[in-house]
């Protein structure tokens, strides 16, 4: 299920969005494995890491994609520097 729906708490003032938001929600906590896709030409925001954050509170498996590389400046440790950024970004 996509949950690209999930937005912003101050975001959902009508009752369509918050229900797209609860059942988001609730599809990552019977999922088995979470698949959360990272812009990487943005930073890690607090709203990735809060949909991270969702499945790791679930216990469930989840899988870290990185879209839209090909749009990265690249230098010697680009790939490195990215993990090491979400790593830090409390993700897990």
């Amino acid at each position: 299920m996509d949950t690209a729906g999930i937005k912003r708490k101050a975001r959902t003032t009508d009752g369509l969005s918050a229900l797209s938001a609860l059942k988001s929600i609730d599809a990552i906590s019977r999922a088995d494995v979470v698949v959360v896709v990272l812009d990487t030409s943005r930073a890690v925001s607090n709203q990735d890491v809060t949909v991270g954050s969702y499945a790791h509170k679930a216990a469930r498996g989840v899988l870290i994609c990185a879209n839209k590389w090909d749009l990265v400046e690249k230098e010697t440790r680009t790939a490195s520097d990215y993990e090491k950024n979400i790593r830090e970004s409390s993700l897990f």
